[in-house]
């Protein structure tokens, strides 16, 4: 009987052992993920004469200060801005839609005089050339993917936010050209969007300021 005993108090330590090499217990796990909403981060940059945006200078303010007149058939001539201001979205979706949107308020004043407010232009860009980093031409983002969408030209100064872009879903991290100009009529003397108004040549010399713009993205 002694020795049943023993031999049962032996079987039940292997098999303990046994049990205790095929699992680990109770581990306590926490995973910290950084937060879902989409992101960007915004730079501003000049585009000399319209053309193509250089990336070499950041600027923290738009400064029109090169004026061309410009006379479309049947129209009056007018004032256009030689260059372009372009607030570059680099935007991160995290795989969420987003949209990149563009906020203009306050008028054009200089004294007494003011700005048709509908001068002032928002020119969505999007280009498959923009690179995430400079200085590796192999990092372009490539063609606007299928499902985004890009505004047309519109008017700059609104009461509400206009929406530049909208991503896919889900969506890819891109590179979004929101640019500021004063742009003329259409080659063929239509309006180039909805409110559009021409600077007159007659317009009063002057420092004209009191506008700010705003480029976000939202969910």
């Amino acid at each position: 009987m002694k020795k049943t005993i023993a031999l049962l108090a032996m079987l039940m330590l292997t098999v303990s052992f046994a049990y205790a090499a095929t699992n680990s217990g109770n581990i306590s796990v926490v995973a910290t993920l950084a937060s879902g909403t989409p992101n960007a981060t915004f730079k501003v940059y000049k585009a000399p004469g319209g053309g193509n945006i250089d990336f070499g200078t950041e600027y923290t303010s738009m400064n029109f200060n090169s004026w061309t007149t410009v006379q479309r058939t049947g129209k009056a001539a007018q004032w256009t801005s030689v260059d372009h201001y372009a607030v570059v979205a680099f935007s991160d979706g995290r795989g969420r839609p987003y949209f990149i949107k563009s906020l203009g308020t306050g008028a054009f004043v200089s004294g007494t005089n003011t700005l048709p407010a509908g001068s002032f232009a928002c020119i969505p860009v999007y280009s498959a050339d923009d690179m995430w980093d400079a200085a590796d031409p192999h990092s372009k983002q490539g063609t606007k993917p299928a499902g985004a969408t890009l505004a047309a030209m519109f008017a700059a100064i609104n009461a509400t936010a206009q929406t530049v872009y909208t991503s896919e879903n889900p969506s890819t991290s891109r590179i979004l050209q929101v640019r500021y100009g004063f742009v003329p009529y259409t080659t063929a003397g239509a309006n180039p969007y909805t409110g559009y108004a021409p600077i007159p040549t007659s317009q009063a010399a002057g420092t004209y300021s009191g506008v700010t713009v705003k480029v976000s993205i939202t969910q």
